[in-house]
């Protein structure tokens, strides 16, 4: 049985839910796959709560260097090099990533983590540069990473092929772009950033920092002919009516399945047909 967990779902500032993490969890062989790794050291409060061993966390995609995707992976890096310290027969960390990425990630690193986790980089936690359209073989899955033509910074997403031959696809951040389109289209999961503009928050617009509202998300899934769209990412926003809000929005645009979960909600994999929501 494959689960998508979601470690954290809130944007950078979000201070009500734990910022982006996504677990890929094939329950039948032990393998996980993570996605992007929060803000910091609640990865391993996520983790925890999941009730996930923390020597199950093998093979890490971080999609770019902000904040609220990258920081939880030099706490991964050192609970790796002290397990493995510990116990020698702890399983290695992949951490996946553009090269700029991964020169980055060595940067922040360098200077925090002790030298005996540094002395790990290449042997016990190794740094596996990808380039768009790289596809590689993560646990029981098929992984093909891209260049989503982000508008801040270099980003990547990823496109998992599941055991159920059903296609994931995971955006990072920002909106869908013409990039994306070719790996997005008529996906079966499609995990899309979105934010709703309140009223009174003046002269906030998701598109000023990049991102979507509930309403062009839901457009670039009917457009990319997605069966379900799974919003995430999204801003200050815990009212007791936000998955429905989310869900009542989208459903304007958007005729297919629809998801806004919370913190560690889960996502089960079954095999349907396909249909096409234009």
């Amino acid at each position: 049985m494959e689960e998508l967990i979601y470690l954290g779902t809130g944007a950078a500032m979000n201070t009500d839910r734990f910022t982006t993490a996504l677990l890929l969890r094939d329950g039948l062989k032990g393998r996980h796959f993570l996605m992007d790794t929060g803000g910091g050291n609640g990865i391993l409060h996520r983790l925890r709560q999941a009730d996930i061993p923390p020597e199950a966390i093998t093979d890490v995609f971080i999609s770019h260097h902000h904040t609220d995707h990258i920081l939880g992976a030099p706490w991964l890096m050192r609970l790796s090099g002290h397990g493995k310290q510990r116990h020698p027969d702890w399983p290695p960390l992949h951490i996946y990533g553009s090269p700029a990425l991964l020169d980055t990630l060595m940067a922040v690193c360098r200077p925090i983590l002790p030298s005996s986790v540094l002395d790990m980089i290449g042997s016990h936690i190794r740094l596996v540069p990808v380039e768009s359209g790289t596809t590689c073989p993560i646990g029981p899955w098929q992984v093909t990473f891209f260049d989503i033509g982000a508008a801040k910074v270099e980003q990547y997403g990823c496109q998992i092929r599941l055991q159920t031959g059903e296609r994931l696809v995971y955006l990072g951040d920002e909106p869908l772009r013409a990039p994306g389109m070719p790996y997005a289209r008529e996906a079966d999961y499609l995990i899309h950033e979105a934010y709703i503009a309140h009223p009174g928050e003046g002269r906030f617009s998701p598109k000023s920092i990049g991102h979507s509202t509930v309403a062009e998300a839901a457009a670039n899934a009917r457009d990319a002919g997605a069966r379900h769209l799974i919003l995430f990412h999204s801003g200050l926003d815990a009212t007791p009516t936000r998955r429905q809000d989310y869900i009542s929005l989208a459903r304007e645009t958007f005729t297919g399945e629809i998801s806004a979960p919370n913190d560690l909600d889960s996502l089960f994999f079954e095999h349907r047909p396909k249909e096409n929501h234009q």
